[in-house]
């Protein structure tokens, strides 16, 4: 499968254009492989993801903390 995402989405991922190399139509692309089943599905992407945030540990270390930034707000402001 053809995934394509808009480049400010992926502001928060360095060197985007390794995992996704093509870019097209305001967009940059990459192939998904999916396989498993409907209870264990499996895909590649998240690998390539992590193995691009484990060269850049800053980056993966930001992306950290802007998620426990979002999950905080979500705590404090349904409290």
């Amino acid at each position: 499968m053809e995934l394509g995402v808009a480049r400010h989405l992926l502001d928060w991922l360095p060197k985007p254009e390794e995992v996704f190399p093509d870019e097209h139509d305001g967009y940059l692309w990459t192939t998904v492989h999916l396989s498993g089943t409907t209870d264990a599905p499996q895909q590649d992407l998240s690998p390539r993801i992590m193995e691009v945030l484990k060269e850049n540990p800053g980056a993966a270390l930001g992306l950290l903390l802007r998620q426990f930034s979002e999950w905080l707000k979500n705590v404090l402001g349904s409290g």
